[in-house]
């Protein structure tokens, strides 16, 4: 299914029926990421699968912050006439979800591997940055940046530049909703020093750590997170 929010097509599946759940994906994924995981709630709750912009079958007309992103997705539950939806997020797709549930009623947020806090620069990645810089106006490209910038076309780097460049510690204090913050043992990502900060910047949030999981701990332990989400959403709706 497709809408066109802001001039842009958005991709999304449905199914189920019940309270709302929408799944946020993570970066460089899709809505098809959550296949299993929607699978086992869809009989319980209508569950929404997005293809956030930029990514699966989703436009991007230029380079988007997460605020831009939220509000697409805030007009997303509007035309749905989906009421105080619980968020599952996954990484890229937890900073939306923090933006979203500190500017607007949700009934519950669940974050997996989910950064939030602009991380300080060593001198050395600083030096690279100036280096980088110099070398593009030279038209020199050189091999810096995560696999993720790496891989992504110009308008997706620039998007991924504001979205590591901003800070959501602010929007994490505004935010009343019971949450859990999933947390893979292993992730090198999202290191877990990372999450418990954000378990102390969220009030009536919860931490659980996924032993042996890296950073898709509901790909890597999909039973496991499956039955620590449903316990909560039972818990909330």
């Amino acid at each position: 299914m497709e809408c066109i929010i802001e001039g842009l097509r958005i991709n999304y599946d449905v199914y189920g029926k019940g309270p709302s759940v929408v799944f946020l994906h993570g970066w460089g994924m899709n809505g098809t990421t959550f296949f299993d995981l929607a699978n086992n709630l869809c009989e319980k709750y209508q569950v929404y699968t997005i293809d956030l912009p930029g990514f699966g079958k989703s436009d991007l007309l230029k380079a988007l912050d997460i605020s831009e992103v939220c509000s697409i997705i805030h007009e997303f539950v509007e035309q749905n006439k989906i009421i105080k939806p619980t968020l599952i997020c996954h990484s890229y797709g937890g900073r939306i979800g923090m933006m979203y549930a500190s500017r607007y009623e949700t009934s519950g947020l669940v974050l997996i591997s989910s950064p939030g806090l602009k991380k300080k620069l060593s001198l050395v990645k600083k030096m690279n940055i100036v280096i980088y810089k110099l070398a593009k106006k030279i038209n020199i490209n050189l091999p810096f940046g995560s696999s993720d910038y790496k891989n992504a076309n110009e308008v997706l780097k620039k998007m991924l530049v504001k979205t590591v460049n901003y800070d959501l510690r602010q929007e994490m204090t505004k935010i009343n909703t019971p949450t859990i913050i999933l947390a893979g043992e292993n992730d090198k990502v999202v290191l877990l020093s990372e999450e418990e900060r954000i378990n102390k910047y969220i009030k009536n949030s919860k931490l659980i750590v996924i032993k042996g999981a890296s950073h898709f701990p509901y790909l890597e332990r999909k039973r496991e997170v499956s039955l620590i989400i449903m316990a909560f959403l039972e818990g909330i709706m």
